[in-house]
């Protein structure tokens, strides 16, 4: 005979032909619905935590290291590349020609900024 401790556990199938029974027969819609989704997540039906759409995908892969900025641009072109690597929270590489383009510009930039400062002190 089994320990009278355990007589209210229920084994793993008798689990699945309670719930079964409830989404087919209970009157109560939120109940049958509740078992729907605990029967759909066993079964692994539900897609929880899978992308739902190609983008929802890109950024997952763009965070796990999957594919490049440089695949994506390829493949989608920049715009769309940017704004996925901008939903990922993943910095957007730059290539060394812009990233030598955009020093320059700070220079030149710091470079006008002291010179005005310099004519106002005169």
């Amino acid at each position: 005979m089994e320990n009278a401790e355990h007589d209210d556990i229920m084994s793993a199938d008798e689990v699945l032909i309670r719930l079964t029974h409830i989404a087919r027969t209970s009157n109560d819609k939120t109940e049958q619905r509740r078992a729907l989704e605990l029967l759909a997540r066993y079964h692994n039906l539900t897609g929880a935590g899978t992308p739902t759409d190609w983008k929802e995908q890109a950024v997952e892969d763009i965070r796990a290291g999957r594919v490049t900025y440089d695949a994506l641009v390829e493949n989608f072109g920049k715009g769309i590349a940017d704004e996925l690597f901008r939903r990922a929270g993943v910095a957007i590489p730059i290539s060394d020609e812009e990233r030598d383009r955009r020093i320059i510009q700070l220079f030149n930039d710091a470079q006008k900024r002291r010179d005005a400062a310099e004519q106002g002190d005169d």
